[in-house]
């Protein structure tokens, strides 16, 4: 009596765990095909092939990505050094005004630049004779 009973409490297996159809696009296995394989050569080739496959479109977005990252970094790389170049220019055209207008400061900056600039065209446009060399 208590099979009967259950009978209408429990839903039948088929029920609760219903049967899976293969999406689509997967491929079916036939009869000689297991699970984990079975295949012949030329699913294994195929399998081999899928993996190639997908290893070089891995590689080839790594190199694309790899391509920006450098363009990047030289981008900021640019714009640091024109950014170091402009304050640079800021500092000395400030200097020069401030030598423009004090003797003393005018005459260190020259003892400086005697002292710091080396090349000949360097000092031309300063007005610097040459280094003399030893």
């Amino acid at each position: 009596m208590m099979f009967f009973y259950l009978r209408f409490i429990v839903p039948p297996f088929s029920s609760v765990y219903p049967v899976r159809k293969p999406r689509c696009g997967t491929p079916s296995r036939g009869a000689n095909q297991s699970k984990h394989g079975g295949g012949g050569m030329d699913e294994q080739k195929q399998i081999s092939d899928d993996a190639t496959t997908r290893r070089e479109k891995l590689i080839s977005r790594r190199d694309a990505i790899s391509r920006r990252i450098a363009a990047i970094d030289a981008k900021a790389g640019k714009k640091n050094r024109n950014e170091e170049t402009r304050r640079n220019i800021l500092a000395g055209a400030c200097i020069r005004n401030k030598a423009a207008k004090d003797q003393a400061i005018a005459q260190l900056l020259d003892k400086e630049l005697r002292a710091y600039l080396t090349r000949r065209d360097d000092r031309a446009l300063f007005n610097l004779p040459p280094v003399a060399r030893s």
